[in-house]
């Protein structure tokens, strides 16, 4: 059977993060599906979208998921990847024995065994790749969890979240505050309060958490007024240098002027990442039907591989195409939606280019295909998820001291136009 250590490998899924529906025959729930959705976002910095969740559970004998979907996903039973997952049942039996599909109330009674043998692996692989996760839990359906900002605009911004768990029973609660896992924060049930502040602008889903489970989810916009400038030695900075808002624009031409970088007080020796925002609702712009083309370049860099990156960010992901120096492409990570390659395993070899010069960088998505071009060659094509929304920012990142000459949305649908030429 092409699809058996698939079958199993869900049947693990399920012993390991849902032990109560052992034995129920109840199917698994869309909050069943997107708490492994944000799992494998934490370990692995992948986003697998919910109807490809709900797809593996069909269990169709014909289907045949992506091996780098695959890879993701081995990482819930703490493997590195698809194939190891694999050989960790090779060692406890035969793989040239045939299973059957899962029992459903439709097969006789003559799968019970293989079942039994089945939940036996699945038992053998979590002992000694994962520990079960028996916490109880027993959230009302409805929990209050709100959200609030301290200013209307701008940065730094403190976000208060107004929750109450008083109701709730979980051995730990925790607020994550955006996609990324290091902002998951500890709340006491016993309060009603926390408090963060955002030094940075973007769009983000909040998530108030019991256990490893997502209870609650609600917006937070962190707007700019227009054009906004960053500054920060490592990306992973949490706190950032913020450059003066106007002397960003010069004849035409968005950089940071030489006062600029004197008086923020950045060492212009140092490897600098430059960020500008532009983070706000984009009217009538949708990230399933767009056009956008910028012109940029680097003026300066202390880096060996300097690049540059434009970051569109929807209502429920962020899309990034870059562009690198030529010889440094092996660097690269392109995601548009949810589909994202490295070009440690993809040719990406057409994102090389002399970023010291002036290059007209676009893309056009429409109809689930993204179409990227260079100096208007075409240099990559790729599938993406549809149905993410409205365009809420846009981020421009330069290894250096970039500068940007214009950039230019346009919706294919609506034909909203928005157009900065500084």
């Amino acid at each position: 059977m092409k699809n058996r250590y698939l079958y199993i490998f869900l049947s693990c899924i399920e012993k390991k993060y849902f032990p109560e529906k052992e034995g129920t025959n109840r199917p698994m729930s869309q909050r069943d599906f997107q708490l492994l959705i944000d799992l494998v976002e934490e370990k692995s910095n992948v986003k697998i979208s919910l109807s490809t969740f709900k797809r593996l559970w069909k269990r169709e004998h014909d289907y045949r998921p992506h091996l780098h979907t695959l890879n993701s996903l081995a990482g819930l039973l703490d493997h590195e990847n698809w194939q190891e997952f694999k050989s960790s049942l090779d060692e406890h039996e035969d793989p040239h024995r045939k299973l059957p599909m899962p029992y459903t109330k439709s097969r006789p009674l003559r799968w019970a065994l293989p079942i039994i043998v089945l939940v036996v692996i699945c038992g053998i692989a979590i002992f000694f790749y994962g520990s079960m996760d028996s916490n109880k839990m027993d959230i009302p359906d409805t929990l209050k969890f709100e959200v609030d900002k301290t200013v209307t605009s701008g940065v730094p911004n403190t976000v208060v979240f107004n929750y109450d768990l008083k109701a709730a029973v979980a051995d730990s609660f925790f607020i994550q505050r955006s996609w990324n896992s290091t902002t998951k924060t500890p709340v006491d049930p016993s309060k009603n309060y926390l408090t963060e502040v955002y030094y940075f602008p973007g769009f983000h889903w909040a998530k108030l958490m019991a256990n490893d489970s997502i209870i609650g989810r609600r917006r937070i916009h962190v707007k700019t007024d227009g054009w906004l400038a960053t500054a920060k030695y490592n990306r992973l900075d949490h706190i950032p240098k913020y450059l003066v808002h106007d002397t960003l624009s010069q004849n035409g031409i968005m950089r940071i002027s030489q006062k600029n970088w004197e008086t923020s007080g950045l060492d212009r020796t140092k490897e600098i990442v430059l960020s500008y925002y532009n983070i706000m609702e984009y009217k009538d712009m949708d990230s399933d039907a767009l056009r956008a083309d910028v012109r940029v370049k680097i003026e300066r860099s202390e880096t060996v591989c300097p690049f540059m990156e434009l970051t569109i960010i929807d209502e429920q992901d962020a899309s990034w195409i870059p562009l690198i120096q030529k010889g440094c492409e092996g660097n690269l990570a392109l995601k548009v939606g949810e589909n994202q390659i490295s070009g440690k395993d993809n040719d990406l070899s057409g994102f090389g280019t002399d970023v010291g010069q002036w290059q007209n960088l676009a893309m056009e998505v429409r109809n689930g295909k993204a179409t990227i071009f260079l100096n208007g060659h075409l240099i990559y094509e790729m599938e993406t998820n549809t149905g993410r929304g409205k365009i809420m920012g846009l981020i421009l990142n330069f290894s250096g001291m970039g500068a940007i000459d214009y950039l230019r949305l346009e919706s294919l649908d609506s034909g909203e136009i928005f157009v900065e030429e500084f």
